[in-house]
């Protein structure tokens, strides 16, 4: 054999050799770092344990309490006669059926096997008892607005009532989703008193169990009467004082979920160490344009200025581009919007196209605001700039609060920034009937708001879908943007994570904290 041969012979060997053996170091290295993931994968805990934050704590009693995040923890403990689904349906709660008798008259079935964490009987004395108290504290309770228009509230037997109001509310039912507190606890005299309040006793799906100066304990209660199983036992409220401190322990994940309404929460938390989830706050604010102003009976105006209006430049420059813009007074989430209907967007020159088509010039408009809102002030310099661009001079009125009032009840305005709080009610009464606040008459909403409330889901959303052809069409109100609410959470928070105004626990059931052993 050459002697060249030979030497190629061994090299070829050397190099198979070579492969062979750094194959079989990467398949070592490979199984290695498999290991290594099984044995993290393994050593990974679920807890049932679920830590909240919560600032500007007041009290745990949600009838008396002004916190917002409290009336969401509160629906933990507390229940409702009716509830509301994550699109706004009514569901059966405490009361397993309602029907409306006639106009003005409701009669309410209770749950007969339902008990209160003490272990007595929910019954009807319960919800009369809870009418009342708000009733009395009048203002005091932010529920005050649900019960305000009962006229009477009487017992038909242990588990019916009968509701009298005062005059006919379309979709009445949805105030009655203020939470239900115990007459067996409670006494009229002693419902604001603090030490009934450490730890009132409730019907819901957890009870307090300890409360002191830094937190308060809920666990897991095995009696509710829905009997469903759920993932997180036992639920720590940590109180804190101010907002750096809860964002800085969500961080550190000694907490584990935190909600807050601030616009610039993004100065306070480092997305890149935890979850964030923003939705729709209970806030709506619009334009009213004054219908009874004589350039504003032309709706090809009104059209023409609400053309105009950028609503995402306002939310951008005023709310740190945290708002939602809006198109009607239901999409804030309600089941009877469909969201995907053709909007009104921002077109400044169709905009200035329906003014030079009907030659109208010379154009000047004021526009109503609050003095006391610095933000709505700046809200309406953009409108007034963005108006002026297509020729329409805009002089900006502030008053305070009881003369904007005023001014908007005698209609001396011609447009005006107004903001509503939503009931979760899909009625659309206060905007079309009579005296509403633009002046707007159109006969054919009417008839459609009268028969809508008894129509089937379906058609249902079909007469709303015409009320927004009209009002697209006629422009009587301009949409601008809800206000939002973020939901902060540990990134070891798993389940399916989907709040809305109402409720942010929708799923709590299958909600689990997993973290690294």
């Amino acid at each position: 054999m050459k002697k060249t041969t030979i030497i190629l012979l061994i090299i070829t060997t050397i190099i198979i050799t070579g492969i062979y053996t750094v194959y079989n170091i990467y398949i070592r290295l490979e199984k290695k770092k498999q290991s290594s993931t099984d044995i993290k994968q393994k050593e990974k805990v679920i807890s049932k344990d679920l830590r909240i934050g919560i600032t500007n704590f007041d009290t745990i009693n949600p009838i008396i309490s002004n916190n917002s995040n409290l009336q969401n923890i509160s629906r933990l403990i507390f229940e409702p006669l009716i509830n509301l689904s994550y699109n706004y349906k009514l569901e059966p709660c405490l009361a397993k059926e309602w029907n409306k008798v006639d106009k003005n008259t409701y009669l309410i079935k209770l749950r007969e096997n339902v008990k209160w964490q003490d272990g007595k009987s929910f019954d009807s004395n319960d919800v009369i008892f809870t009418v009342n108290i708000i009733r009395n504290l009048k203002e005091k309770s932010i529920y005050f607005y649900n019960i305000k228009d009962i006229k009477e509230i009487n017992k038909i037997d242990e588990y019916t009532i009968k509701i009298i109001i005062e005059d006919e509310i379309p979709y009445f039912e949805y105030n009655l989703i203020f939470p239900i507190m115990s007459s067996k606890y409670y006494t009229e005299e002693s419902f604001t008193e603090e030490k009934k309040n450490i730890r009132p006793i409730g019907t819901g799906l957890y009870y307090i169990s300890d409360y002191n100066n830094e937190n308060i304990t809920l666990k897991l209660n095995s009696a509710w009467w829905k009997k469903e199983d759920s993932k997180i036992d036992n639920i720590t409220i940590n109180l804190y004082d101010n907002i750096n401190k809860a964002t800085q322990d969500i961080e550190k994940s000694n907490i584990d979920l935190l909600t807050t309404s601030l616009k610039d929460i993004d100065n306070y938390v480092d997305e890149t160490k935890c979850n964030t989830k923003t939705f729709i706050g209970r806030n709506y604010h619009y334009i009213v344009l004054n219908l009874k102003y004589n350039i504003l009976k032309n709706k090809k105006i009104r059209q023409a200025i609400s053309y105009a209006i950028n609503k995402d430049d306002i939310i951008n420059n005023v709310y740190n581009k945290k708002y939602m813009k809006s198109e009607f007074p239901l999409d804030f989430g309600s089941y009877l919007y469909n969201k995907n209907l053709e909007k009104i967007e921002y077109n400044k020159s169709k905009a200035e196209e329906i003014l030079k088509e009907r030659n109208i010039k010379n154009i000047e408009l004021k526009l109503l605001v609050k003095s006391n809102n610095e933000d709505r002030i700046k809200v309406a310099n953009i409108i007034k700039q963005q108006l002026e661009d297509i020729g329409i001079k805009v002089t900006i009125i502030e008053k305070s609060e009881k003369q904007y009032k005023e001014d908007l009840k005698n209609k001396n305005f011609d447009l005006c920034l107004a903001e509503n709080t939503y009931s979760f009610s899909p009625s659309l009464n206060s905007y079309f009937e009579d005296n509403n606040l633009s002046g707007y008459k159109n006969n054919e909403i009417i008839k459609i708001l009268r028969r809508i409330e008894n129509k089937s889901e379906e058609d249902s959303k079909k007469s709303i879908e015409e009320i927004i052809k009209y009002y697209n069409e006629d422009v009587p109100y301009i949409s601008l943007y809800y206000d939002t609410n973020t939901i902060i959470y540990s990134r070891n928070l798993k389940g399916e994570i989907t709040p809305n105004s109402y409720n942010i626990f929708y799923n709590i059931e299958n909600w689990y904290r997993e973290y690294d052993k």
